[in-house]
Formats: C-alpha cells, sequence, structure tokens
C-alpha cells in the first residue's frame, strides 16, 4: 500500500508529519486528511479557516493540499467540485 504524509500549514507554522501512513489509494489519503481538518476545525473554524493540510506521497511529492476554509464551505452545501472533493489543488 502507498505512504503518504500529511503537512499541517497552520498561519506560519509548518507541522510536518514524520511516520506517515499507508491508504490504498490517494482517494483515501484525502478522505483522511478532510477527517483530520475537519477536527481540527471543530469548534474553532474561525481561527483555523487559513489553516492548509498538504497530502504527499512517499517521496514527499506534494500530491494534494486543501483549504480548510474551503472543507468549511462544503460541509454548508457551498461549492465543489463534483468529484466528492473540496475545489483544492492537485499537487500531481
Amino acid at each position: 500500500m502507498p505512504l503518504f504524509y500529511f503537512i499541517l500549514k497552520a498561519g506560519h507554522h509548518t507541522y510536518p508529519d514524520t511516520e506517515g501512513q499507508e491508504f490504498a489509494d490517494e482517494a483515501g489519503a484525502r478522505a483522511h486528511a478532510h477527517a483530520v481538518a475537519r477536527e481540527l476545525m471543530r469548534n474553532r473554524e474561525s481561527r483555523t479557516g487559513h489553516w492548509r493540510m498538504q497530502v504527499c506521497d512517499d517521496y514527499l511529492e506534494p500530491r494534494y493540499e486543501c483549504l480548510f476554509a474551503d472543507l468549511d464551505q462544503i460541509s454548508l452545501g457551498y461549492g465543489s467540485t463534483g468529484t466528492g472533493y473540496p475545489d483544492c489543488r492537485n499537487g500531481g
């Protein structure tokens, strides 16, 4: 199974994932990134809306990055790419 790393970008601070996690595919890694972001946003959306979660492959190449505010908009029913993912950036 492919290994993915999750890097939290919170304002001027970056918190790297030093262990990584295995997922069957990139879609599984994206779903995990969304779940982590939503948990971090819970009850503090105004302070975390500008944060980002970056998903990197096992070579630490960025594959996907999502702004927390985009996830918040999706949960409110605004804007989507139609793919089930928010309008976030693919790194690949």
